[in-house]
């Protein structure tokens, strides 16, 4: 089961890693610790830090009627540790940083700011456990009255080693300058 659970934080860095051969991490190359006896643990504990920045660039549809390209930068900070009980823990964050466009027909200026944390709780074992719990924050702020924007996601689900969903919620909302938002 280790190994499995190995597997899965090696994927999970090698996904969040994949950036152009020009662009490299902003932090530490991430890296792989393992944790020796005395501290508790035994010798092929996995532990995965990683930090990096990666060019950004969304088309953005909603509440502005015209075509709006945003770019800029994304951070990602990413972590996760197995323990002696086979339990991983993953948490992801993510931010966005100078991302902005100007709108095609109006020439209005956009700034789009983002903040998403993920956590991740598995189990690996012979009946595996699942729980994540995610949060989602975007905000697109344009220069002007009633051109800004705000989607919010939540969501949660756990899962028992039978398979049954024993907790489940999402909320999304999303709101428009025009709609009364502030």
């Amino acid at each position: 089961m280790r190994s499995q659970a190995a597997s899965v934080l090696i994927a999970a860095v090698v996904l969040g890693g994949c950036s152009p051969a020009s662009d490299g991490p902003i932090g530490p190359v991430p890296h792989f610790v393992a944790v020796g006896p005395g501290q508790g643990n035994s010798p092929d504990r996995i532990r995965v830090r990683d930090q990096r920045r990666e060019d950004f660039s969304l088309v953005v549809i909603g509440c502005i009627s015209e075509p709006l390209v945003v770019t800029g930068r994304a951070n990602f900070i990413l972590q996760a540790q197995d323990n002696p009980a086979d339990r991983v823990h993953f948490r992801l964050h993510t931010n966005l940083q100078g991302v902005s466009g100007v709108a095609q027909v109006t020439g209005t200026r956009y700034h789009l700011s983002e903040e998403t944390n993920a956590t991740y709780n598995y189990v690996f074992l012979e009946s595996p456990k699942f729980e994540t719990t995610q949060i989602y924050r975007y905000r697109l702020i344009g220069n002007g009255p009633l051109n800004n924007s705000w989607v919010n996601v939540s969501l949660h689900i756990t899962i028992t080693p039978d398979g049954t969903i024993t907790s489940t919620f999402m909320r999304a909302d999303a709101r428009c300058a025009e709609d009364g938002a502030s």
